[in-house]
């Protein structure tokens, strides 16, 4: 599917894929724009759809008291930590991940999850 061309609300994928669950990265049109979770691998295509924008979703982040959160307010959402939301933590009991890598896991999952990218 052309994203150029795609219909208000329409989820592509790319590369493209008939399982959207499977496909390695999700773009979403909507108002006239495609959103996506930016890669190098989607620069090609980038171009192809004329002036980029790249808007910061989050923020990865090491834990003042161990390890990685990832801060989601950017994208109207929460703190997240390894064992839960920023909101549904009393202070002091958050858990940073033990890796950069698993925050940023975390944060991709709860993009696609809450944001449909």
């Amino acid at each position: 599917m052309a994203v150029g061309a795609a219909a208000a609300g329409t989820l592509a994928t790319y590369p493209p894929s008939n399982n959207s669950e499977m496909a390695k990265h999700r773009i979403r049109i909507r108002n006239g724009k495609a959103e996506f979770v930016y890669s190098d691998e989607l620069v090609p295509l980038a171009g192809r759809l004329g002036k980029v924008t790249v808007t910061r979703a989050s923020h990865v982040e090491p834990y003042a008291l161990g390890g990685w959160y990832a801060d989601m307010t950017p994208s109207g959402g929460p703190f997240l930590y390894a064992n839960g939301w920023g909101d549904d933590l009393a202070s002091g009991e958050a858990r940073g991940f033990t890796t950069r890598a698993e925050a940023l896991d975390a944060e991709r999952q709860w993009l696609r999850d809450h944001k449909g990218l």
